[in-house]
This record gives C-alpha cells, structure tokens and sequence, in this order.
C-alpha cells in the first residue's frame, strides 16, 4: 500500500486533496518539501522551483521527489496547496454570508505578504511557463468550486436566479480585492471591503 501524499488534478482544474499518511518519516519529508518550496517561491519565485532546488534546500535525494511528485508541476501544486490549504466552503443557506465569508477570507491571504506574493510571482510566471500554468490553474480550480457550491445553493434556494458562471462570479466578486491589494496596496480592500462588494454584486444581479 502506497502510504504517500499526491496531488492529483480534477477535470475542472482543482486539485483533489492528497491522501492520508501514517508514516511519520514520510509526513517529514512532505513537511521539508513544503518549506523548502515556499521559502523557494517567496525568494526566488517559481522558476526557481525544481526537483534539484527543492533537494539541496530540504536535504532530500531526487529520487523521493520524484517518487511523490513525478512532474515538476505537481511539485509546485502540491506546495501551493500546503501553503494555504483552505477547506471547502459548506454553505449555510445564506447566500450573502457565505459569499462575505469567501471574500473575507481572501482578503485575509491577500493581506498576507508572503502569501500575495506567492499568488503574484506564479501569476506572473505562468505567462510563459507551462507548469506554474497548470499549477495557478488548479489552485484557482479550487476556488471556483467553492464559489460555485454557494451560488448552487443560492439557486437553488432561489436566492440567486439560474445561470449564474461562477467563473464571471469570481472577477467581480475576487478582482477588486487582488486589484486593491496588489496594484493600490489599499488595506480598505482587506477589512470591510468585502461585505461592501458582496452587496453590490448581489444589488447587480437582482435588478
């Protein structure tokens, strides 16, 4: 039996949470990986992450990694994904305080230095390197389906009208918290903020 810890991408881009271990060896080295990769992302950015960075700055053969981690793309989503391992919203029943509590929540990780600049630098390098792409892509997966489980329940508790993309959701909802935070570097998008933008996309959508 394969007591490992993988990442495995879902059909929509999410990645699907890694299975359990025992082995307390095994949770070490996952433990030295994920440092040595969010040190790696904070310093350098991604294009410094690879399977010979992350050996040298965990003190692991290569051999491991790439016993858990076959591609340099799933080394990068799994440390992305134990940086901010956030668990899937289970909505309420109401719509809006659930949708304050996600974008509360991500103006807290935006308010965190180390974790906007990790978000930022994979952005950036995604441009032009496919796995930092597909990781980027996958932890974003992640968020979707969560907005997308709360926009469902609204629906269908016929807070929200049918046929609402919860990809389009998420630019209004999200982009004015990553635009504030990034470009203003204005902490009024990381503390009230988000309740204000909630009502205003709520307001929209029921006109």
């Amino acid at each position: 039996m394969d007591d490992s810890v993988t990442t495995t991408i879902e059909h929509d881009g999410s990645v699907d949470a890694a299975s359990t271990h025992d082995d307390p060896r095994v949770a070490r080295t996952h433990d030295a990986v994920h440092e040595a990769g969010r040190q790696l992302l904070v310093e350098s950015g991604p294009a410094a992450v690879t399977h010979a960075a992350i050996a040298t700055a965990a003190r692991l053969s290569r051999t491991t990694l790439y016993k858990y981690w076959p591609t340099r793309f799933e080394l990068l989503a799994e440390i992305c994904h134990a940086a901010k391992p956030d668990a899937m919203v289970m909505p309420t029943g109401d719509v809006r305080t659930d949708l304050v509590q996600m974008t509360s929540r991500v103006a807290e990780n935006f308010a965190d230095r180390e974790s906007l600049k990790m978000f930022v630098s994979m952005l950036a390098q995604s441009q032009w390197d496919d796995d930092a792409r597909s990781a980027q892509a996958a932890m974003i997966g992640v968020g979707i389906s969560d907005l997308a489980a709360i926009l469902e329940a609204g629906e269908q508790s016929g807070q929200l009208p049918s046929g609402i993309d919860p990809r389009h959701a998420a630019t209004r909802l999200l982009g004015p918290l990553f635009f504030g935070a990034t470009v203003l570097d204005d902490d009024r998008f990381r503390d009230g903020e988000p309740e204000a933008i909630v009502d205003d996309w709520l307001a929209s959508i029921r006109d």
